[in-house]
């Protein structure tokens, strides 16, 4: 920590220093204090779009959910095929009820040729929503198990419990 500090405050313009201790108190369990560096990380070096994306994962977790939704629409306005903002605001949508939002950023995803399995996933989502669940079992099924894995079993179990196959609903939550 202290190595970092200091790193940090001899390269005043890098935030890389800031990144790392941010990732320590993480790891630390110092929430608060990894929130506020990833923000003087972010004041350093703002177009950086992967700290964009950390710092929105921070804030979400912080239940910042208007400050994640901030970072992660800014990715996506200077990289409108960014498949991971596209996945985060997705799942944030869907997971605070804002629907209309997630068919926009499941078109955004589909207009721009986002990631191909990142798509599905949020066309899955919506599958769900819509109580298409055959559909919704199908396209999951063409998304890969590197994408969200636990959301993923999740919801192939959700599907499954509603059509009624317990069996495969109860291997893909132990999943």
């Amino acid at each position: 920590e202290t190595a970092l500090k200091a790193i940090a405050q001899d390269f005043p313009a890098d935030a890389k220093p800031l990144e790392e201790l941010a990732a320590l108190y993480k790891q630390q369990g110092r929430e608060k204090e990894a929130l506020a560096t990833l923000e003087d990380a972010y004041r350093r070096q703002p177009e950086d779009v992967d700290l964009r994306i950390k710092l929105g994962i921070e804030r979400q977790t912080s239940w910042d959910i208007d400050g994640a939704v901030e970072m992660f629409e800014s990715v996506i306005q200077r990289v409108p095929d960014h498949s991971e903002a596209l996945l985060l605001l997705g799942i944030l949508s869907e997971q605070t009820n804002r629907i209309d939002r997630l068919r926009d950023i499941q078109e955004t995803a589909t207009r721009n040729s986002a990631d191909a399995g990142a798509t599905a996933f949020l066309t899955a989502l919506l599958y769900r929503r819509d109580k298409r669940f055959d559909e919704g079992l199908a396209i999951l099924a063409t998304v890969p198990d590197t994408i969200e894995p636990i959301r993923r079993a999740q919801l192939e179990g959700q599907f499954h419990d509603r059509m009624n196959h317990p069996e495969e609903a109860f291997a893909a939550f132990e999943r």
